[in-house]
């Protein structure tokens, strides 16, 4: 849950049960107001197949690489904001990335 969940979900619910609009404006709706986002449930088992196939130390880089991405991640979008990032972290980024 974000800090815009519960807004979210009362807007949805008006567009749901607006009778004016066509199902394919609905779905519009939701396609331009969604977004996915992972759960940590997803990172554990990405890391656990990281660790399987391609061993521990890759694992632990691609940890390190999202830890540092997701302090640098828009909570409305979900989108990395790069303008704002550290020449530091970018070049962490790239070590990592390597």
């Amino acid at each position: 849950m974000t800090k815009n969940s519960k807004a979210y979900e009362e807007e949805k619910a008006k567009i749901m049960a607006d009778s004016n609009l066509t199902k394919e404006q609905k779905q519009k709706w939701l396609e331009r107001n969604s977004q996915v986002r992972y759960k940590d449930e997803f990172y554990q088992k990405l890391e656990k197949l990281e660790k399987k196939y391609y061993g521990p130390v890759y694992a632990e880089l691609q940890e390190r690489r999202r830890s540092i991405l997701n302090q640098h991640r828009d909570d409305m979008t979900g989108n990395i904001d790069i303008d704002h990032m550290s020449a530091n972290s970018k070049a962490a980024i790239q070590r990592l990335s390597r």
